[in-house]
Protein backbone atom coordinates (compact mmCIF):
# COMPACT_ATOMS: atom_id res chain seq x y z
CA UNK A 1 0.00 0.00 0.00
CA UNK A 2 0.91 3.24 -0.61
CA UNK A 3 0.11 6.92 -0.31
CA UNK A 4 0.34 9.11 -3.11
CA UNK A 5 0.68 12.90 -3.52
CA UNK A 6 0.89 14.85 -6.01
CA UNK A 7 3.29 17.69 -6.21
CA UNK A 8 3.42 20.65 -9.34
CA UNK A 9 4.61 17.76 -11.98
CA UNK A 10 5.98 15.62 -9.40
CA UNK A 11 4.10 12.05 -7.98
CA UNK A 12 5.26 11.31 -4.29
CA UNK A 13 4.92 8.28 -2.97
CA UNK A 14 5.25 6.51 0.65
CA UNK A 15 5.01 2.68 1.50
CA UNK A 16 1.97 2.92 3.96
CA UNK A 17 0.75 0.24 6.14
CA UNK A 18 -3.09 -0.11 7.64
CA UNK A 19 -3.98 -0.06 10.64
CA UNK A 20 -6.38 -1.83 12.78
CA UNK A 21 -8.10 0.98 15.21
CA UNK A 22 -6.62 -0.58 18.29
CA UNK A 23 -3.04 -0.02 16.99
CA UNK A 24 -4.28 3.63 15.81
CA UNK A 25 -5.21 3.66 19.52
CA UNK A 26 -1.59 3.97 21.01
CA UNK A 27 -0.38 7.02 18.20
CA UNK A 28 -3.55 9.54 19.31
CA UNK A 29 -1.50 11.12 22.10
CA UNK A 30 0.47 14.36 21.24
CA UNK A 31 3.39 12.78 23.08
CA UNK A 32 3.42 9.43 21.32
CA UNK A 33 3.36 11.07 17.69
CA UNK A 34 5.97 13.53 18.39
CA UNK A 35 8.22 10.49 19.32
CA UNK A 36 7.21 8.69 15.50
CA UNK A 37 8.04 11.68 13.97
CA UNK A 38 11.61 12.04 15.81
CA UNK A 39 11.98 8.26 14.67
CA UNK A 40 10.55 9.44 11.30
CA UNK A 41 13.85 11.44 10.40
CA UNK A 42 16.24 9.03 12.19
CA UNK A 43 16.84 6.01 14.73
CA UNK A 44 17.02 7.01 17.75
CA UNK A 45 16.76 6.08 21.33
CA UNK A 46 14.49 6.39 24.65
CA UNK A 47 17.11 8.74 26.51
CA UNK A 48 18.12 11.03 23.69
CA UNK A 49 14.59 11.39 22.78
CA UNK A 50 13.46 12.28 26.25
CA UNK A 51 16.34 15.03 26.31
CA UNK A 52 15.18 16.31 22.86
CA UNK A 53 11.69 16.94 24.01
CA UNK A 54 12.59 17.83 27.76
CA UNK A 55 10.07 15.09 29.27
CA UNK A 56 10.97 12.30 31.89
CA UNK A 57 12.84 9.51 30.43
CA UNK A 58 10.02 7.02 32.00
CA UNK A 59 6.96 8.52 29.98
CA UNK A 60 9.32 8.07 26.69
CA UNK A 61 9.76 4.81 27.97
CA UNK A 62 6.14 3.82 28.56
CA UNK A 63 5.10 5.19 24.83
CA UNK A 64 8.12 3.10 23.17
CA UNK A 65 6.78 0.34 24.54
CA UNK A 66 2.94 0.68 23.93
CA UNK A 67 4.12 1.58 20.20
CA UNK A 68 6.29 -1.36 19.92
CA UNK A 69 3.70 -3.86 21.01
CA UNK A 70 1.50 -1.89 18.37
CA UNK A 71 3.95 -2.88 15.50
CA UNK A 72 4.37 1.05 15.12
CA UNK A 73 7.90 0.71 15.71
CA UNK A 74 10.84 -2.06 15.92
CA UNK A 75 13.97 -2.32 17.93
CA UNK A 76 17.35 -1.71 15.12
CA UNK A 77 19.99 -2.36 17.54
CA UNK A 78 21.29 -1.89 20.43
CA UNK A 79 24.69 -0.25 21.50
CA UNK A 80 26.37 1.72 24.29
CA UNK A 81 25.86 5.15 24.96
CA UNK A 82 27.38 7.26 28.03
CA UNK A 83 28.18 4.04 29.62
CA UNK A 84 24.90 2.42 29.62
CA UNK A 85 22.91 0.29 26.95
CA UNK A 86 20.61 1.72 24.61
CA UNK A 87 18.48 0.61 22.64
CA UNK A 88 17.97 2.48 19.04
CA UNK A 89 14.22 2.52 17.34
CA UNK A 90 12.92 2.94 13.97
CA UNK A 91 9.50 3.31 12.45
CA UNK A 92 8.13 -0.12 11.09
CA UNK A 93 6.88 2.22 7.91
CA UNK A 94 7.13 5.26 6.68
CA UNK A 95 3.58 6.06 6.74
CA UNK A 96 0.87 4.82 8.74
CA UNK A 97 -2.92 4.98 8.00
CA UNK A 98 -6.85 3.29 8.48
CA UNK A 99 -9.52 3.16 5.99
CA UNK A 100 -13.02 2.90 6.87
CA UNK A 101 -15.00 1.54 3.53
CA UNK A 102 -13.35 -0.56 0.98
CA UNK A 103 -11.03 0.16 -2.21
CA UNK A 104 -12.50 1.10 -5.40
CA UNK A 105 -10.18 0.81 -8.53
CA UNK A 106 -8.44 3.54 -9.19
CA UNK A 107 -6.92 4.44 -12.76
CA UNK A 108 -3.08 5.77 -13.84
CA UNK A 109 -2.06 7.08 -10.27
CA UNK A 110 1.10 9.39 -12.06
CA UNK A 111 -1.29 11.92 -12.67
CA UNK A 112 0.08 12.60 -15.93
CA UNK A 113 -0.97 12.11 -19.61
CA UNK A 114 1.67 10.48 -21.66
CA UNK A 115 -0.09 11.12 -25.12
CA UNK A 116 -1.52 7.47 -25.02
CA UNK A 117 1.55 6.34 -26.19
CA UNK A 118 1.47 3.36 -23.15
CA UNK A 119 -2.17 2.56 -25.05
CA UNK A 120 -2.96 0.00 -25.23
CA UNK A 121 -0.08 -1.74 -23.65
CA UNK A 122 -1.38 0.07 -20.32
CA UNK A 123 -4.95 1.16 -19.62
CA UNK A 124 -6.91 2.12 -16.83
CA UNK A 125 -3.74 0.98 -14.71
CA UNK A 126 -4.18 -2.30 -16.43
CA UNK A 127 -1.57 -3.95 -18.02
CA UNK A 128 -2.83 -5.13 -21.36
CA UNK A 129 0.19 -6.75 -22.87
CA UNK A 130 2.54 -9.90 -22.99
CA UNK A 131 6.66 -8.77 -22.68
CA UNK A 132 8.27 -10.89 -24.50
CA UNK A 133 12.20 -11.29 -23.79
CA UNK A 134 14.71 -13.24 -25.60
CA UNK A 135 15.77 -16.69 -23.69
CA UNK A 136 18.91 -17.39 -21.48
CA UNK A 137 19.77 -20.00 -23.19
CA UNK A 138 21.49 -20.43 -26.70
CA UNK A 139 18.64 -20.69 -29.35
CA UNK A 140 17.39 -19.52 -32.77
CA UNK A 141 19.31 -19.10 -35.81
CA UNK A 142 22.44 -17.27 -33.96
CA UNK A 143 22.19 -19.84 -31.27
CA UNK A 144 22.73 -16.84 -29.16
CA UNK A 145 21.66 -16.09 -25.69
CA UNK A 146 20.02 -13.12 -24.35
CA UNK A 147 21.75 -10.42 -21.88
CA UNK A 148 18.53 -8.27 -21.15
CA UNK A 149 17.74 -9.19 -17.36
CA UNK A 150 18.81 -5.56 -16.31
CA UNK A 151 16.70 -4.09 -19.36
CA UNK A 152 13.38 -6.18 -18.49
CA UNK A 153 13.72 -5.25 -14.72
CA UNK A 154 13.88 -1.74 -15.45
CA UNK A 155 11.11 -1.92 -17.80
CA UNK A 156 9.02 -3.77 -15.23
CA UNK A 157 9.65 -0.94 -12.84
CA UNK A 158 8.48 1.36 -15.44
CA UNK A 159 5.39 -0.21 -15.71
CA UNK A 160 4.56 -0.78 -12.23
CA UNK A 161 4.71 3.10 -12.21
CA UNK A 162 1.70 3.14 -14.77
CA UNK A 163 -0.18 0.50 -13.31
CA UNK A 164 -2.33 -0.36 -10.54
CA UNK A 165 -1.70 -4.16 -10.47
CA UNK A 166 -0.89 -6.89 -12.58
CA UNK A 167 -3.10 -9.67 -12.37
CA UNK A 168 -1.22 -12.53 -14.39
CA UNK A 169 2.43 -12.91 -15.14
CA UNK A 170 3.77 -10.74 -17.71
CA UNK A 171 6.65 -12.14 -19.05
CA UNK A 172 7.19 -14.88 -21.39
CA UNK A 173 10.46 -15.84 -23.38
CA UNK A 174 10.91 -15.27 -27.01
CA UNK A 175 10.68 -19.41 -27.12
CA UNK A 176 7.65 -19.89 -25.47
CA UNK A 177 5.34 -17.76 -27.34
CA UNK A 178 2.06 -19.47 -28.55
CA UNK A 179 0.12 -18.34 -31.18
CA UNK A 180 -2.42 -17.24 -29.20
CA UNK A 181 0.12 -14.73 -27.98
CA UNK A 182 1.02 -13.48 -30.85
CA UNK A 183 -2.38 -12.16 -31.53
CA UNK A 184 -2.56 -10.01 -28.17
CA UNK A 185 -0.79 -6.38 -27.60
CA UNK A 186 2.84 -7.50 -27.06
CA UNK A 187 5.67 -5.56 -25.97
CA UNK A 188 9.22 -7.38 -27.01
CA UNK A 189 12.82 -6.66 -25.15
CA UNK A 190 15.94 -7.01 -27.58
CA UNK A 191 17.31 -7.60 -30.64
CA UNK A 192 16.97 -9.94 -33.50
CA UNK A 193 19.95 -11.93 -32.63
CA UNK A 194 18.84 -12.86 -29.48
CA UNK A 195 14.82 -12.02 -29.35
CA UNK A 196 13.56 -14.63 -32.17
CA UNK A 197 10.21 -12.41 -32.27
CA UNK A 198 12.21 -9.19 -32.72
CA UNK A 199 14.09 -11.37 -35.65
CA UNK A 200 10.53 -12.40 -37.37
CA UNK A 201 9.33 -8.67 -37.18
CA UNK A 202 12.34 -6.70 -38.38
CA UNK A 203 11.93 -6.56 -41.57
CA UNK A 204 8.19 -5.44 -41.05
CA UNK A 205 9.95 -2.38 -38.67
CA UNK A 206 10.49 1.26 -40.07
CA UNK A 207 13.20 1.33 -37.73
CA UNK A 208 14.85 -2.05 -38.03
CA UNK A 209 18.24 -4.25 -37.64
CA UNK A 210 20.25 -4.73 -40.59
CA UNK A 211 24.04 -5.38 -41.16
CA UNK A 212 24.75 -5.12 -37.52
CA UNK A 213 23.39 -1.08 -37.75
CA UNK A 214 20.03 -0.03 -37.25
CA UNK A 215 18.89 1.50 -40.42
CA UNK A 216 15.70 3.39 -40.33
CA UNK A 217 13.36 3.56 -43.83
CA UNK A 218 12.30 7.10 -42.43
CA UNK A 219 15.69 9.04 -42.21
CA UNK A 220 17.36 7.07 -44.54
CA UNK A 221 20.13 7.16 -41.94
CA UNK A 222 22.14 4.17 -40.01
CA UNK A 223 23.29 3.81 -36.47
CA UNK A 224 26.38 1.59 -35.35
CA UNK A 225 27.03 2.76 -31.97
CA UNK A 226 26.63 -0.33 -29.54
CA UNK A 227 24.41 2.14 -26.97
CA UNK A 228 22.02 3.16 -29.86
CA UNK A 229 18.38 1.37 -29.49
CA UNK A 230 15.33 1.89 -30.64
CA UNK A 231 11.57 1.99 -29.47
CA UNK A 232 8.91 1.06 -32.38
CA UNK A 233 5.17 1.20 -31.76
CA UNK A 234 3.21 -0.54 -34.60
CA UNK A 235 0.18 -2.71 -35.30
CA UNK A 236 0.59 -6.04 -34.94
CA UNK A 237 0.59 -7.47 -38.20
CA UNK A 238 -0.68 -11.13 -36.62
CA UNK A 239 -3.89 -9.28 -35.39
CA UNK A 240 -4.69 -5.55 -36.67
CA UNK A 241 -6.67 -5.14 -33.68
CA UNK A 242 -3.56 -5.23 -31.31
CA UNK A 243 -0.31 -3.62 -31.10
CA UNK A 244 3.38 -4.34 -30.79
CA UNK A 245 5.67 -2.30 -28.64
CA UNK A 246 9.54 -3.50 -29.59
CA UNK A 247 12.60 -2.43 -27.59
CA UNK A 248 15.72 -3.31 -28.53
CA UNK A 249 19.41 -2.48 -28.94
CA UNK A 250 22.31 -3.15 -31.10
CA UNK A 251 23.76 -4.76 -27.72
CA UNK A 252 22.23 -4.67 -24.62
CA UNK A 253 23.64 -1.99 -23.49
CA UNK A 254 21.40 0.00 -26.27
CA UNK A 255 18.34 -2.24 -25.23
CA UNK A 256 19.36 -0.32 -21.69
CA UNK A 257 19.21 2.90 -23.51
CA UNK A 258 15.77 1.97 -24.97
CA UNK A 259 14.69 1.36 -21.69
CA UNK A 260 15.80 4.57 -20.15
CA UNK A 261 14.48 6.67 -23.00
CA UNK A 262 11.18 5.52 -21.93
CA UNK A 263 11.82 6.44 -17.97
CA UNK A 264 13.86 9.94 -19.40
CA UNK A 265 12.17 10.95 -22.18
CA UNK A 266 8.81 9.42 -22.47
CA UNK A 267 7.29 12.97 -23.73
CA UNK A 268 9.61 13.34 -26.32
CA UNK A 269 8.45 10.12 -27.61
CA UNK A 270 5.43 11.22 -27.78
CA UNK A 271 6.43 13.53 -30.18
CA UNK A 272 6.50 10.42 -33.21
CA UNK A 273 9.77 10.51 -35.39
CA UNK A 274 11.45 13.53 -35.95
CA UNK A 275 11.27 13.16 -40.09
CA UNK A 276 7.76 11.96 -39.63
CA UNK A 277 5.72 12.85 -36.13
CA UNK A 278 2.86 10.43 -37.53
CA UNK A 279 5.34 7.17 -37.06
CA UNK A 280 5.71 6.23 -33.42
CA UNK A 281 9.28 5.14 -34.34
CA UNK A 282 12.51 6.51 -32.55
CA UNK A 283 15.96 6.08 -32.26
CA UNK A 284 17.49 6.84 -28.81
CA UNK A 285 21.88 7.04 -27.98
CA UNK A 286 22.75 6.26 -24.28
CA UNK A 287 25.43 8.49 -22.43
CA UNK A 288 27.31 6.50 -19.73
CA UNK A 289 29.35 9.43 -18.15
CA UNK A 290 30.76 7.68 -15.47
CA UNK A 291 32.03 4.17 -17.40
CA UNK A 292 30.03 2.29 -14.74
CA UNK A 293 27.40 0.13 -17.48
CA UNK A 294 24.56 2.51 -16.25
CA UNK A 295 22.58 5.07 -18.65
CA UNK A 296 23.16 8.09 -17.08
CA UNK A 297 21.51 10.63 -20.06
CA UNK A 298 19.38 9.82 -23.06
CA UNK A 299 20.10 11.57 -26.86
CA UNK A 300 16.71 11.09 -29.51
CA UNK A 301 18.45 10.97 -32.48
CA UNK A 302 15.12 11.04 -34.72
Amino acid sequence: MHLIKQHKDITLALPCRELHPKQLKTATSSLAQHILKILGKEPNYPKAIARQLKIHEQKIYYHIRKLEAAGLIRKQKTTIEQGALANYYVLTNPCFTMRFTEFKKAGNLSGKETCNYLNPFIKNGELDATIVMGSPDNHGKYQAHARDGKAAANLALFIGTHINYTPVPMFKLDTDVTKKDLEENLIIVGGPIVNTLTAELNPKLPIRFKNREIYSTISKKRYSYNKTGLIVNIPNPFNKEKQILVIAGLKHIGTDSAVAALFRNLEDLCQGNKHNSKIRASIVEGIDHKDNGVIDEITIKE
